[in-house]
Parts: C-alpha cells; structure tokens; sequence
C-alpha cells in the first residue's frame, strides 16, 4: 500500500488500535444499541408498578370513606 492510499485508509485498517480498545468500543457499541430495549423494559415496569399502586391507593381511599361513613351513621358506637 502506498502513502496516499494509506492516508485514505481509517485508522482502524491501519492497525493503530489494539485489539483491547476495539473491543472496549465494541462493547459500547453493544451497549449502545441495547439501551432503548432496556429503557422500554424499565418503563414497563415502572408502569406496572404505578398501576398497582394506584389501584392499592384506590382500595385503601374506599375503605377510609367507609369507615368515615360509618362513623357518621353511628357516631355513639365509635366513641
């Protein structure tokens, strides 16, 4: 290979990076590429876990009104 043609070359052909830096970048890459599927599976799940806690707030807000409710029909008792 010539001098021009080596210019024209990317670094990476050259062998100016050793094995460890390419697979370090590789592995980001990965990473990378992989990131939006873990993001997805993570908001899922947040999702799941605000939906449950929701409904638990909902079950415990309806039994306060009924306890109140009851309070007020039979205030004697509760006293």
């Amino acid at each position: 290979m010539t001098e021009k043609n080596l210019q024209r070359e990317p670094r990476l052909f050259r062998g100016d990076y050793s094995d460890m830096q390419l697979i370090s970048w590789l592995n980001k890459l990965v990473l990378a590429l992989e990131m939006p599927e873990q993001l997805e599976k993570a908001a899922a799940q947040q999702q799941q876990s605000l939906n449950q806690t929701q409904e638990k707030l909902a079950e415990l807000n309806m039994m306060r009104e009924k306890s109140i409710c009851n309070e007020v029909q039979d205030p004697i008792q509760h006293q």
